[in-house]
């Protein structure tokens, strides 16, 4: 990530999405798919994928909007380092120029939940959102 972070500001590069700020950057979305999966609640061999919860300790998803705590959290984690290389090179209200991950920050049940469904624009007038199951899924259909 730090490769591609290097040449997105050494060419000052813009990702060609085609959703715009309605959808994650192809570039990035492994570190959203690893950094949630770092919160996710511990399993055994017997147990099966959590879909709620996260790890005792772990931020709050509602703590990217944070900047002390996207701060100390980028250092180990890569959900939290994607956001505060938004916030190095973004200008302006969170909400306004990353708003997919500002309606995932609103997630209560925690990092699971985020790892497994999480909210998407639909192409409807309103711009209702529907939710898919998992990021993987939505990597599969947008970055695939």
């Amino acid at each position: 990530m730090r490769v591609i972070r290097r040449l997105i500001l050494t060419y000052t590069l813009e990702p060609a999405g085609s959703h715009g700020v309605w959808g994650l950057d192809d570039h990035s979305f492994v570190p959203y798919i690893f950094g949630s999966a770092q919160y996710c609640p511990a399993i055994g061999d017997e147990d099966g994928m959590p879909v709620e919860g996260s790890l005792p300790g772990s931020p709050n998803p509602a703590d990217i909007a944070r900047k002390a705590i996207v701060d100390r959290e980028r250092k180990h984690n890569m959900y939290f380092s994607a956001v505060g290389f938004i916030n190095d090179v973004k200008t302006g209200p969170f909400w306004e120029h990353s708003p997919i991950l500002f309606d995932i920050s609103g997630v209560r049940t925690g990092w699971g939940k985020i790892n497994k469904v999480w909210p998407v624009p639909s192409s409807c007038e309103f711009e209702l959102l529907i939710y898919i199951q998992g990021m993987i899924k939505m990597y599969n259909a947008e970055v695939l």
